[in-house]
């Protein structure tokens, strides 16, 4: 995994997380959430979620005979995000994240609200 010391290790590696190398940007109409793992890892072994539709779970978790790798990283979704059109891709040791945003919602004009005055019995 990382060099000679991985095979002394008799415990699983927890991997450091890659939230310092993750990042999110906006990029027109969408937004792309960038995570770094610093090596190349196996795409099948990276999972991605969604939890209550405000968070993006990335995960790396990895295990041989020598070794164990968990990786994890969470990030806060914006909240005009489409998730219908959220998807992912693997390359140059990074997995990116693109969603679309949600048209802005246009707000209806609300119809002025009449407040009644009442009054005190002893100041009529």
């Amino acid at each position: 995994m990382f060099g000679l010391f991985d095979t002394f290790l008799p415990f699983p590696y927890f991997g450091p997380d890659f939230k310092e190398d993750s990042e999110l940007s906006e990029e027109g109409n969408k937004y792309v959430f960038t995570f770094n793992f610093g090596h190349k890892v196996d795409p099948s072994l990276v999972k991605i979620s969604v939890k209550n539709s405000e968070i993006l779970r990335v995960t790396y978790h990895s295990k041989t005979e020598n070794d164990e790798v968990h990786i994890s990283s969470d990030r806060s979704i914006p909240e005009d995000a489409d998730l219908e059109t959220i998807r992912a891709i693997y390359e140059d040791e990074k997995v990116t994240v693109t969603v679309d945003k949600l048209p802005p919602k246009k707000k209806e004009p609300e119809e002025p609200k009449e407040i009644e005055i009442t009054f005190d019995d002893d100041e009529k």
